[in-house]
């Protein structure tokens, strides 16, 4: 029994093989090794031990599983390489990172003093003029009470004497007429002025007095149609004669935190130890000897089968 008598079941349990069966180059190698191996190596017997089995083909495929698992890391690593994306003459890559620890931002503060002194004149001018101009109607009403209380004491005190001279004298005297009247007429005569002395003096004494007013007056202004129109028509010059602004500074500045400085520097090419001429003949001699489907496909035909035809 030869090798193409089972290609068709090569996979057939290498399928149910969790760790590795959904695989990239598995996946690859599934489509297409089986018709490489029928090509190159479709007329190599089997070993004994297969083709004697009660299934070759299921024998052949069980020993084709446990190879693929055993040799999954190395097949891995030759696709990554198969599919690798790269420049084959760049064999050098590099980077260097700087970090930097130090005071920045933070926290500053300022000690000491700062004297601004101006010297000099400065001269102000307004010319024209502004009018105001209101129209409308303003009604001002005022409702509430207020009440004036006064608190304290004041003391009253009469010092001295007034004295009331009476200088005016009055004189009756009684004429009697003839007897057939029979009336008697009395005149009274009044001399001399009475006179008033005022010798005495009010002191009012005021002790902590105190006017207390409670206002409990709502002032109402109820405006209608008030408009208030301003015309400008100002110009207002500002003439500085030689003012000079000099400033002292007596400042003490720290800062506090800290500071982090990352620098990455890359560099990458041709380190020029070796030709690029030497690194193309490498990459196509490597080229010309690397095969994934040849190298699991030998893998295989060499696990089942004599390596002769």
């Amino acid at each position: 029994m030869i090798i193409k008598d089972i290609t068709p079941h090569l996979f057939d349990v290498a399928t149910n093989n969790n760790s590795y069966n959904s695989d990239p180059w598995f996946l690859y190698a599934l489509s297409r090794v089986p018709s490489y191996i029928k090509r190159r190596c479709s007329t190599r017997p089997l070993f004994p031990w297969i083709e004697s089995a009660e299934d070759p083909a299921l024998e052949a495929a069980d020993i084709i599983d446990a190879l693929l698992e055993a040799k999954a890391y190395t097949y891995r690593h030759m696709w990554e390489l198969y599919i690798a994306e790269y420049n084959p003459i760049w064999n050098y890559d590099g980077s260097e990172k700087e970090v930097y620890s130090g005071l920045k931002g933070g926290t500053k503060g300022n000690t000491g003093t700062q004297t601004s002194t101006k010297t000099g004149s400065i001269t102000r001018s307004d010319s024209g003029t502004d009018t105001v101009v209101k129209s409308g109607n303003v009604t001002s009403k005022d409702t509430g009470d207020t009440t004036d209380v006064k608190t304290g004491n004041v003391t009253s005190a009469d010092t001295g004497t007034d004295t009331l001279t009476n200088g005016k004298v009055v004189t009756e005297s009684t004429t009697t007429y003839d007897s057939s009247s029979f009336l008697d007429a009395r005149k009274s005569t009044a001399s001399g002025d009475d006179k008033t002395t005022y010798g005495k003096t009010t002191t009012e004494t005021y002790n902590q007095l105190q006017d207390k007013l409670t206002l409990n007056t709502t002032n109402t202004e109820t405006y209608n149609n008030v408009q208030d129109q301003r015309t400008l028509n100002t110009s207002h010059t500002e003439t500085y004669d030689n003012v000079q602004d000099q400033r002292t500074d007596n400042l003490t500045e720290t800062t506090s935190g800290t500071e982090s400085y990352t620098r990455e520097l890359f560099r990458g090419g041709n380190q020029g130890t070796t030709m690029t001429q030497e690194m193309e003949q490498a990459e196509l001699a490597w080229l010309d000897k690397f095969n994934l489907l040849e190298t699991i496909a030998v893998d295989i035909a060499n696990e089942i089968s004599y390596c002769f035809y």
